[in-house]
């Protein structure tokens, strides 16, 4: 005949195995249970508390017999399962219905029951609704004899929520370390890229339009043209790639690309746009805007095969400090949200933990880089936004990228593309290159153009040579990243020393422009690698030729 426990509250907190009847193996339950009721007349109050700490416990505990029957369990272990109440885990056993892998508390059960604990001990149990979660267990094993176990005591902790955040911070720590090596590659890239460009277009030139090997140079010129594309996209994953943002209203850019979204998805997939009148501006810049909607309908698009449907949606958005723990990089606030959503093939865990991984794909050879969500990732991350992706085997994926509101601009760059007064010169510039190539060929190129080039390996050689200069020297054209200083300093020295020297950068990437805010009162001139000759001669005319006050240091 079993016995119960009833609490204060009259609900069933412990269910004590029958009076008669051994213990596995071992000698009858009763003798233990005894020796237990004979101390409780002198132990009511401590056992009261005992047991009323056991009630109020933020952990899960229980006691179980070696077979698994539940004998007691807490409130907190009821609420970690999802049962309605004490009773009705009480009639469940933890091998048929909490662990996931029965084999495994079996096993662990052979391992521990003698003179042995639980010590943080992990597995995968199941609630009542079948959702899995993640526990960590520590307890011991309650004996009869040595021999012989009893019943088990175990506390319970739900580290699921932890798991989570913790495999969030284990992938951003990857992505910002790929993303750290990605950028490191493409700056060495660029200057490759550079040397190549340049070597070309001196090439073309001294051949002329009418040789026959011209074609195979513009072959050449062309594929690192490509390559330095590539880099580019690498970059901006990295977060490296400079960007020039703007207010943008997120409903005006999703409509002026859905025209052109709705050709690259073809009649088998049903475009459908919602736009929150709220939905309000983001501080973005508008192309890598547009290329993160393409790389994201594109990717719909393929997953859509035999055609579907794809939404795409903004909104404005709430996202309070529970959400926000729950994706590392998340923070509260309010945010413009972009949606982009299908109902195609979908993916599995494995492969979403992949996604942002630069040359990560699961097209067929020749059908993606797999740089598409990398950039995407690179891009949204430089607007200091996040992004959550959801996604289920058959069922469709969904991508929610979560946008700050337009309020304080970051400092604008001067793009590449502004206009020249005119390609040559013939000032003294002062070079300095740390790559001996990189200087070789930009040494080459300049003069080319007619200029005096003065060139210098790194920053000391520079300062001694503007010391010593018997020519003034109208411009430096540095790059910003070389050991020892950076560009900035280097200009601010020779300043010092050449009061109207004017300042052209180059540089494989350009996001560090960004971080001293006190140098970006105005407009940063950078050139970025790698360049062609024209782009060269035509930045450092017009770096010679604006009014100083637009050529900053």
């Amino acid at each position: 005949m079993k016995r119960k426990r009833i609490s204060q509250t009259g609900r069933v907190i412990q269910e004590e195995p029958p009076e008669a009847g051994p213990s596995p193996g071992g000698p009858a339950a009763s003798e233990h249970l005894s020796e237990d009721l004979k101390a409780v007349p002198e132990m009511d109050l401590s056992e009261h508390s005992f047991r009323t700490l056991i009630q109020n416990a933020p952990f899960g505990v229980y006691r179980s017999t070696v077979e698994g029957r539940f004998l007691l369990v807490n409130p907190a272990l009821v609420d970690i399962l999802g049962y309605a109440s004490a009773e009705e885990l009480l009639t469940r056993n933890l091998d048929r219905d909490v662990y996931v892998h029965a084999a495994l508390r079996r096993r662990v059960v052979g391992e521990y029951w003698h003179n042995k604990h639980y010590w943080d001990f992990e597995a995968d149990w199941k609630r009542k609704d079948g959702n899995v979660i993640r526990v960590r267990l520590t307890g011991r094993a309650c004996h009869a004899t040595e021999q012989h176990p009893l019943f088990f005591e175990i506390f319970v902790e739900d580290i699921s929520e932890r798991g989570r955040l913790e495999h969030q911070l284990i992938q951003a720590q990857k992505m910002e370390a790929v993303g750290q090596l990605a950028g490191g590659i493409a700056h060495d890239f660029n200057n490759l890229l550079g040397m190549i460009l340049g070597q070309a277009d001196l090439f073309k030139e001294e051949l002329g339009p009418e040789d026959p090997r011209t074609p195979r140079v513009q072959a050449i010129h062309d594929a690192a043209a490509r390559a330095a594309a590539l880099t580019r996209k690498l970059l901006t994953f990295s977060r490296k790639q400079r960007a020039e943002a703007r207010r943008v209203d997120i409903n005006a850019a999703v409509h002026d690309a859905e025209k052109l979204l709705r050709e690259f998805t073809g009649d088998k997939v049903e475009v459908v746009v919602r736009l929150a009148p709220d939905a309000g501006a983001i501080h973005i810049d508008p192309v890598q805007l547009e290329q993160v909607l393409m790389n994201l309908v594109i990717n719909a698009r393929d997953a859509m095969p035999e055609g579907g449907s794809l939404t795409i949606e903004t909104s404005l958005v709430e996202v309070s400090e529970a959400e926000a723990r729950l994706h590392f990089g998340a923070r509260p606030g309010q945010f413009v949200v972009l949606s982009v959503a299908d109902n195609g093939i979908g993916m599995d865990s494995k492969t979403m933990s992949h996604i942002f991984e630069p040359f990560f794909t699961t097209k067929p050879a020749g059908k993606g880089t797999g740089l598409g969500l990398s950039t995407t990732y690179g891009i949204v991350r430089q607007a200091h936004g996040f992004i959550v992706p959801s996604s289920e085997l058959g069922r469709g994926t969904t991508f929610r990228i979560y946008f700050p509101p337009d309020e304080a601009a970051l400092p604008d760059i001067l793009p590449d593309s502004a206009a020249a007064v005119t390609a040559c010169g013939c000032e003294t510039i002062l070079l300095v290159e740390e790559e001996p190539g990189m200087r070789e060929i930009t040494h080459e190129l300049l003069a080319a153009g007619g200029y005096c080039v003065l060139e210098a390996a790194d920053f000391s050689r520079a300062i001694d040579i503007a010391e010593q200069a018997k020519e003034p020297i109208a411009l430096l054209l540095t790059d910003l990243f070389m050991p020892g200083m950076d560009g900035r300093t280097l200009a601010a020295r020779l300043r010092t020393i050449l009061p109207d020297l004017r300042v052209l950068y180059m540089s494989g990437y350009s996001d560090d422009i960004h971080a001293d805010q006190n140098a970006l009162s105005r407009p940063v001139p950078v050139l970025r690698k790698p360049f062609s000759r024209s782009d060269l001669l035509d930045r450092v005319r017009r770096a010679l030729s604006e009014p100083e006050s637009k050529c900053a240091g």
